[in-house]
């Protein structure tokens, strides 16, 4: 128990933590499962490195129009070989030209071990960003699962806003959580 410390080249660190990701993927489809609603509908996963989630998601709801979106050819390759006929899309989604043809469509958008690349890579306005995009494209009363990381706690959060003042209190209290960030004081919401 307790944090792992890992240290070597960017490739081993990679590995590393692509093996990890492997190891809870028991975990990450018990949070899908508990946080997809009954009808499912429409569902748009963002990020589709994670070969074994998409994998769930398309055979555990085999009835659910799924949408996979990645910036890498090489993840919707590899889903398009396994699952002929999804809807695939080359995207990166805080630069998403055709972005206004899916706002408002899914049930369901699953955010999963992309959010922190985005962050860390393209810093916090554009992490900010792609949260506003992303909650455009559910439809009201949709749900956004952000499953990002190697291991969740024992227990799952489930939050969901129904009115504007619940969502202020919800951007409060990531604005005081100062968690694992490169800058403390930065919040990642608006």
């Amino acid at each position: 128990p307790g944090t792992q410390v890992y240290a070597g080249s960017g490739v081993d660190r990679l590995s590393r933590y692509q093996e990890l990701s492997r190891a809870s993927t028991d975990d990450k489809t018990r949070v899908l499962r508990e946080g997809i609603a009954a009808d499912h509908g429409n569902i748009l996963q963002i990020g589709l490195w994670e070969e074994s989630i998409t994998n769930f998601l398309i055979t555990a709801y085999p009835n659910a129009h799924f949408v996979g979106l990645d910036r890498d050819p090489r993840y919707l390759s590899a889903i398009a070989q396994k699952h002929p006929g999804r809807e695939l899309l080359l995207r990166n989604i805080v630069n998403w030209p055709d972005y206004y043809q899916y706002k408002g469509k899914f049930e369901t958008v699953v955010l999963g071990s992309t959010f922190h690349a985005i962050y860390f890579t393209e810093g916090p306005a554009k992490a900010r960003q792609a949260l506003e995009l992303v909650a455009g494209l559910l439809k009201p009363g949709g749900r956004l699962i952000i499953r990002d990381g190697i291991r969740s706690s024992e227990e799952m959060r489930a939050i969901s806003f129904r009115n504007p003042e619940t969502r202020k209190a919800f951007v409060q209290f990531v604005k005081d959580f100062k968690g694992n960030r490169k800058d403390p004081d930065q919040a990642v919401v608006p």
